[in-house]
């Protein structure tokens, strides 16, 4: 599929009577999903520690847009004021590594039902398509 994949590969050499090398032996174990925990691990801890030491709320909203932006791999990463009665949502911050921004504030009835459902729930939105989203 083309993903790449974290492994640990260890191999030692046999050798002959002189001394030689005639042949390698060695293992191949996928440690993809331990590197992966590690590194969520490291960015929860980081972020935790962003938000302990925070004395403003505006740049610790930009801090905290950055970090999950950087840590997604995303172009954009959004924090938003969502009123579903109200229809009504505002742009708090914007990261975004090379996007013209968004307005500030939008309907949320603009939406699909399925991410209205989301945020209705309060979970966190992932827009593959703001055409289809």
């Amino acid at each position: 599929d083309g993903a790449y994949r974290w492994f640990l590969t260890r191999c030692v050499p046999q050798r002959n009577e002189a001394g030689d090398v005639n042949a390698w032996l060695g293992t191949s174990t996928d440690i993809h999903e331990r590197h992966q925990a590690a590194r969520s691990a490291r960015f929860l801890a980081d972020l935790a520690e962003t938000i302990r030491n925070a004395t403003d709320e505006a740049a610790l909203l930009g801090q905290v847009a950055a970090a999950i932006g950087a840590q997604l791999q995303v172009r954009r990463c959004l924090i938003i004021d969502i009123d579903t009665a109200g229809d009504r949502a505002v742009v708090r911050h914007d990261y975004s590594s090379d996007l013209p921004p968004v307005p500030r504030e939008y309907r949320v009835s603009d939406y699909s039902v399925a991410t209205r459902a989301e945020m209705e729930h309060g979970r966190p939105i992932v827009n593959h398509d703001v055409a289809r989203d």
